[in-house]
């Protein structure tokens, strides 16, 4: 597998930063952590994995480097019991 030489982690959260960069310590990269380049990206998608579509493109478009992300939640079922998304 070919790796990037850097991969920008695109979350401002520093618990997934620490997170991801525990998961993926074997890989042969150097992540880039969020700075000022990174935009407040709006988490419109239906779905985590549509958030996370989100985040990454957004930040790989602001920064010129690939970017991996994370989306996580919690899903509550309301009194009509359909599933409303809440991810922050």
């Amino acid at each position: 597998m070919t790796f990037p030489a850097r991969i920008a982690i695109a979350t401002r959260n520093a618990h997934k930063v620490h997170e991801i960069r525990a998961i993926c310590a074997e890989w042969p990269v150097t992540f880039v952590d969020a700075d000022d380049r990174w935009p407040v990206v709006e988490e419109t998608g239906a779905t985590y994995l549509e958030n996370a579509f989100l985040k990454a493109r957004a930040v790989a478009a602001a920064t010129g480097l690939p970017a991996l992300a994370d989306d996580s939640g919690i899903e509550v079922r309301s009194e009509e019991h359909t599933s409303e998304l809440q991810s922050h």
